[in-house]
């Protein structure tokens, strides 16, 4: 059940990053703290401790994640797909 939640879990969330364009490290560091807010919101997530997020840039407005968490004393690793038009950026956990 969990991971299900965890899976579909999707935020859209306004940056607050100066300048025209961010680096993607600085988009990672934005998207990580989205995922860790949410996650300590809900009950069924509030356990999950992020261990690690990497981006990379795929092309356009595309990145493509590696997080990885430790819940409930076992590690996982996910993909995250973010969307990120330059000011707004959306990220969906994969199963």
């Amino acid at each position: 059940m969990i991971k299900q939640l965890f899976a579909t879990l999707i935020l859209a969330m306004t940056l607050a990053l100066s300048g025209c364009g961010s680096s993607t490290e600085d988009l990672a560091k934005e998207v990580r703290a989205s995922m860790e807010e949410t996650f300590a919101q809900d009950a069924a997530t509030r356990h999950i401790q992020i261990k690690d997020f990497t981006l990379i840039h795929e092309d356009g407005k595309k990145y493509k994640g590696l997080l990885n968490t430790m819940e409930s004393g076992e590690k996982f690793t996910y993909t995250v797909e973010v969307t990120y038009d330059g000011s707004t950026f959306m990220w969906e956990v994969q199963q």
